[in-house]
């Protein structure tokens, strides 16, 4: 994935689409989303954006489907994510 195409909000709304199309959430605001992810990354909107980053490109991935899920837990339980290792 080509960072230098995709701002926070891009990938914020990702996150957000992905949560909707897996059937975690019908809907879901992307500020919440957001405020989260700089919530994990100690309001450092670098931090924001690295953690944002990494969890589209693992929704990206073949195991996005797993990856939705640890994801989603981060989010609902206010933590940065559980990722599962997979071999």
């Amino acid at each position: 994935m080509d960072s230098s195409k995709h701002s926070l909000k891009d990938l914020v709304e990702e996150i957000g689409q992905r949560f909707i199309i897996d059937s975690c959430v019908t809907s879901i605001d992307s500020a919440d989303i957001l405020a989260w992810l700089m919530r994990c990354a100690g309001n450092d909107s670098g931090g924001a954006y690295a953690f944002a980053h990494e969890a589209v490109r693992r929704l990206r991935s073949d195991n996005g489907g797993v990856y939705v899920m640890d994801i989603y837990e981060g989010f609902k339980n206010n933590a940065p994510p559980n990722y599962t290792i997979l071999t």
